[in-house]
Parts: C-alpha cells; structure tokens; sequence
C-alpha cells in the first residue's frame, strides 16, 4: 500500500507544527491504513474546527458542517501538494478567511469559505444541501479564527 502522501503529510505537518508550540492540535495516524488526520480545534464561539485527512491518494480540508475541500495527488513530488494544503490551512486558522453558513433552523443549508483580500470578502468555495426544511427558520452564521496572524489582506 502507497503511503508515500501520507509520510510525507505527518512529517511536514510535525515540522511545521514544532514551530508553533502554542497552537492547539491533535494527530490521529493510523500506519495500516494509510492514513493521518490533524484537527486543530475551534478556540472560541466565533472561530470553527479545521480538520485535515490524508490517505494515500489525497488530502480533504474539513471546515464547520458542511464546507470541505479536496486535493488530489498529482505527478510530481507529494511535497508541492502538501506544502499547498498546509497553506490554506494556514490561512483558514487566521481572521483572513471565514466560513459563513445559511441556516435553516439550526442546520446548515449552504456554507462558504471566504478570503479577505483588504477590502472585501471573496468565495474560495461553496456547498448547498439540496435537501433542507424550506419552512425552518432562514439564519447566517459567520465563524472567524484567530489562532495565527493574517497575511493575505496584507498582500499589496
């Protein structure tokens, strides 16, 4: 079984996580499947769970209920993809990116997660529940962390 993405995962993760001693985290590894996931837990009411899988053929970003990412390996050195994934989480961990959610009654109906550029909010990326109670009661929730720095509204 190739666990060559998932290696490469845990030990880029574990070297770039050494240098943030303060930051809340947990890893679950399981070497038989292949497989790792790194949750970095909400640190407030405001801010949202970030949750990241590897196994052997891609990494999936989990943000909030709903909103999710994957990226698959390509060619090349699995480096480059997991270097790309642990910059966006980077970013979702910071107050430059957030996950709104629309809410009927309590459950999400549609979510995205956004990137503040300096001056207004962008979709990074969407999800809808086709199914959901049309007669609940409509919301939006906005969730932001505050766990690193921004950097992206600092961008020129």
């Amino acid at each position: 079984m190739d666990n060559g993405l998932v290696k490469e995962f845990v030990d880029y993760g574990t070297e770039i996580l050494s240098k943030y001693p303060d930051l809340p985290h947990d890893w679950k590894i399981d070497d038989e499947k292949p497989k790792a996931v790194l949750k970095f837990p909400r640190q407030s009411n405001s801010g949202f769970d970030v949750t990241v899988e590897a196994n052997s053929s891609r990494i999936t970003v989990r943000t909030g209920n709903i909103a999710h990412e994957h990226f698959e390996k390509k060619e090349g050195p699995d480096v480059f993809l997991v270097e790309s994934v642990f910059g966006y989480v980077r970013d979702l961990l910071s107050p430059d990116m957030r996950l709104r959610e629309k809410l009927a009654g309590k459950k999400p109906r549609w979510a995205a997660v956004e990137s503040f550029d300096g001056e207004s909010w962008n979709p990074e990326s969407l999800f809808k529940f086709v199914l959901w109670n049309f007669f609940s009661k409509k919301s939006e929730k906005i969730y932001k962390n505050q766990q690193l720095p921004g950097r992206l509204s600092q961008k020129n």
